[in-house]
C-alpha cells in the first residue's frame, strides 16, 4: 500500500465539499486527524473542524452540476 490518498477519500486543503444539509465549505487547513473548514465557497465564512476521514454524507463539490 502506498499510503497515497485519492482525492475525495477524505477532506484535503484547497478542497470545496458540499455538507448533507446542501452547506458549501472549503478546506483551509488539515492538522494532524483534523480539518479546519470554513463555510462559503471561498471559505470567508464560519469555522467548523472535522475528523479528516468523516465524510459520510458529504461529497466534493462541482460547480454548474
Amino acid at each position: 500500500m502506498t499510503g497515497e490518498v485519492k482525492k475525495g477519500e477524505r477532506f484535503q486543503v484547497g478542497e470545496v465539499w458540499q455538507s448533507p444539509r446542501g452547506f458549501i465549505y472549503k478546506v483551509v487547513e488539515v492538522t494532524g486527524n483534523q480539518a479546519t473548514l470554513r463555510m462559503g465557497l471561498h471559505g470567508n465564512m464560519r469555522k467548523q473542524r472535522r475528523y479528516v476521514d468523516a465524510i459520510n454524507g458529504w461529497s466534493l463539490y462541482k460547480e454548474g452540476v
